[in-house]
């Protein structure tokens, strides 16, 4: 930034009015020569009119100023212009430093600006996406849309696992007891459980006890074929505990002929598919008998 002194200003100022005076007067000479040519070359009388009041006081402007320069000059003495040369002021210019400034300042101002239109472009952007989505894809019922919104704290959703439901694990088979293998008591065991678990029954179990009272009954009924004891008493009083039912059979040589005889007659058929646990069979020649119990 250049600066200037009081000594330097004042010598400028008086060049200029000096060149203003000696404009003036040569603007002046100039028009009355002009004048004086225009009369001259016509015949006609010419009206000269010359702008006194103009001359005088563009005169009186310049003799103002040319005093001003004067007083200037003669109040400044020569220690005060040496001290001014010693110390001169510093003229800044203030034009220059707030040309430098504005910048700076336009510029944060345009930058501020520009982020301020691209946020509202980002935002003007978004809500034309959000808009073209929404119009886009149509609008499912509201039964079926579900919207979660975790803004404020996220809730953790566990599923309810449901136990696998066990089979419940099947009865155990009862454990029976069988006649003595490859008799006839065993093969008639094996026909009568067979039907029964044809009919969704619990197997019968051998009862050893029930076979003896069976025996009993078959040996009585090969010469009184009859549920009443030769002695008249009645058949369970063999032993009365154990036997609850009763089955006699005579003349069948094999143990399916008096098998099929027996489910042939409702009675007897009743007494195999009963509610029973406990059996016990005796053969005595073609005379058969089966007793049943709990």
């Amino acid at each position: 930034m250049k600066k200037y002194t009081i000594y330097e200003s004042v010598s400028a100022g008086l060049l200029v009015v000096s060149i203003l005076i000696s404009g003036a007067k040569m603007s002046g000479r100039e028009s009355l020569l002009d004048v004086r040519e225009q009369a001259s070359s016509t015949d006609a009388p010419v009206a000269l009119h010359i702008d006194t009041q103009s001359l005088i006081s563009s005169e009186t402007n310049a003799s103002v100023e040319n005093s001003s320069a004067a007083e200037l000059l003669e109040k400044s003495t020569p220690d005060e212009i040496q001290a001014e040369e010693t110390e001169p002021e510093i003229v800044e210019i203030e034009e220059e430093a707030q040309d430098e400034a504005q910048p700076a300042e336009y510029t944060v101002q345009e930058t501020a600006a520009a982020e301020a239109e691209q946020v509202m472009d980002e935002s003007v952007r978004e809500s034309e996406e959000t808009t073209s989505e929404e119009g886009s894809s149509p609008a499912e019922p509201s039964e079926t849309t579900v919207v979660v919104e975790t803004v404020a704290a996220e809730e953790t959703v566990e599923e309810q696992v449901v136990p696998e439901e066990t089979p419940a694990p099947e009865p155990a088979a009862p454990s029976i007891n069988y006649p003595p293998a490859g008799t006839v008591e065993y093969e008639l065991f094996i026909l009568i459980n067979n039907e029964r678990a044809a009919h969704g029954l619990a197997p019968l179990s051998w009862s050893g006890s029930l076979a003896d009272c069976a025996y009993v009954r078959a040996s009585e009924c090969v010469d009184c074929f009859s549920h009443t004891r030769p002695d008249g008493s009645d058949w369970y009083t063999v032993n009365p505990s154990i036997m609850y039912g009763e089955n006699l059979a005579t003349g069948q040589e094999t143990a399916q002929q008096v098998f099929d005889d027996w489910m042939a007659s409702p009675g007897h058929r009743d007494n195999i598919l009963g509610p029973y646990t406990t059996y016990g069979s005796a053969r005595v020649g073609n005379t058969w008998a089966q007793e049943f119990g709990y």
